[in-house]
């Protein structure tokens, strides 16, 4: 990635861009997502960010912790870690877009 890419997400998410050379994660309220009432993951190398909304950072921040990083794209914890905010979930991998039929939840990729 691109020193001006690393600049744009970092803005987008709400980090700076020195934070991708770090391992770990960082968990913010939505920046670039403001109004998006979803958990966005974007991972670089061995820094991952969670984008959310501010209601939801405490709880993320407790459930969440720093060895997590590379589960947090894993659909079985995914499902596991927004079922504690949500009724009813159904986690998507980052190829696919699923809508859960009870609640009509729907999760996507970024792209």
């Amino acid at each position: 990635m691109a020193t001006r890419d690393d600049q744009f997400w970092g803005e987008f998410l709400g980090i700076e861009p020195s934070r991708w050379d770090l391992p770990g994660i960082s968990i913010r309220a939505h920046v670039g997502l403001q109004g998006y009432r979803g958990l966005w993951c974007f991972r670089r190398r061995d820094h991952t960010v969670i984008s959310a909304p501010a209601g939801w950072i405490s709880l993320l921040r407790h459930r969440v912790g720093e060895n997590d990083g590379k589960r947090l794209l894993d659909e079985s914890f995914l499902a596991e870690l927004l079922g504690v905010m949500l009724p009813a979930t159904r986690a998507s991998s980052p190829t696919r877009i699923s809508t859960d039929a009870d609640t009509g939840l729907r999760l996507r990729a970024p792209w």
